[in-house]
């Protein structure tokens, strides 16, 4: 190859020990504990002597420097399991000035080759902040946003897709499917699911390909639309009697988490 004839090249064959930690922020998605744990096993592979720090109790625990190791051992009992419950999270947040020096002042004495965070839009959106902030500070820590979040509202050209979407919304998909059999079972309820999402529409729009309810509202089609309360009301209203004049009185009718921001009155 080209590159093999250059005089100075070198092939490195021992990567010297690095040192990672790794903090949850953001919604309990799942995939969150397999993240850690594909990253503790890249991290062996490369060389067994580096090392993988938790941060406990979400950002605060970065704050704070309350670290675990993580180990085989810790790991044993996390392996594909949903939570964020081996280290925590809490405030989520790593924005103001005295939280970004908080953060260099942990990464710094704790002599982080790397940090990763894992989290949704905000989270990534502080991780984004905070490498900025760590090239200008000459910090040698480099940090990494890992997409984690059930919302699937991280898309961009970088982003293959979220961890967790495909499973909450299979997960969902089940749960609604049952309402739906419920529902054509005893003949005489409705049922209105509220699907976790907040301001877009994707989880609920995926479950309702999945299940196939009898409705659902999208928070996009209502803000293109410009509808109001009362059209909505009335698109609810309007379906039921329909399904009343063929005699059915059941039926399932999906509203995502963050319809009320899509609606002027509301919000």
């Amino acid at each position: 190859r080209a590159t093999a004839k250059v005089p100075d090249a070198q092939i490195i064959t021992e990567h010297s020990p690095k040192r990672v930690g790794i903090v949850f922020s953001g919604r309990q998605a799942p995939g969150g504990h397999n993240v850690i744990w594909g990253l503790y096993d890249a991290l062996k592979v490369h060389n067994a002597k580096n090392t993988l720090l938790g941060f406990l109790g979400g950002s605060e625990g970065l704050f704070a420097q309350k670290t675990l190791e993580i180990t085989d051992d810790v790991l044993q009992t996390y392996k594909n399991q949903g939570g964020y419950d081996l280290l925590g999270r809490t405030k989520d947040q790593i924005r103001t000035t005295v939280q970004v020096n908080a953060a260099l002042k942990a990464c710094t004495d704790l002599k982080l080759d790397g940090l990763v965070i894992i989290g949704g839009v905000t989270s990534n959106t502080d991780a984004a902040h905070l490498a900025e902030f760590f090239a200008e500070a000459k910090c040698p820590t480099k940090v990494v946003g890992v997409p984690v979040t059930i919302n699937g509202d991280l898309k961009n050209q970088f982003v293959e897709a979220n961890v967790g979407f495909d499973t909450i919304c299979k997960v969902n998909s089940q749960l609604i499917s049952n309402v739906c059999i419920d529902a054509l079972s005893a003949e005489k309820y409705y049922y209105f699911v509220r699907l976790m999402g907040r301001k877009h529409s994707h989880v609920a729009l995926e479950c309702t390909l999945q299940s196939h309810p009898n409705m659902v509202i999208l928070g996009e089609e209502v803000t293109a639309s410009k509808l109001t309360i009362f059209d909505i009301a009335k698109q609810i209203c309007d379906a039921v009697q329909a399904r009343a004049e063929q005699d059915k009185n059941h039926g399932v009718i999906l509203i995502p988490e963050g319809l009320v921001e899509s609606i002027p009155e509301l919000y």
